[in-house]
């Protein structure tokens, strides 16, 4: 469990760095690495960094499939997942 642990915060420090860079805050909701992390007022769970990561988000795309998401929650509909995201809306 503790290398998983491990894993999760280089992550989250990966994507910290990459779509907000080195001036920003970074905290574990709950102290759990593993769960959701908050950045400068956004909260991201750690499987949706891996995966703006994987597929190679740009900001500008990660804020607009945050943005996306948030419309779906607030229709009471389910969004499409990341992956779909990118390939259908380019």
């Amino acid at each position: 469990m503790k290398e998983y642990e491990i894993v999760c915060r280089k992550l989250a420090k990966e994507f910290a760095d990459k779509y907000f860079g080195k001036q920003r805050e970074l905290w574990y909701i709950g102290d759990d690495p593993t769960g959701v992390i908050y950045i400068n007022d956004n909260f991201f769970e750690i499987s949706e960094c891996y995966q703006f990561l994987k597929y190679k988000f740009s900001q500008k795309k990660m804020f607009a499939y945050m943005d996306y998401k948030q419309e779906c929650y607030e229709k009471d509909i389910t969004p499409m997942n990341i992956y779909s995201f990118k390939k259908l809306r380019k």
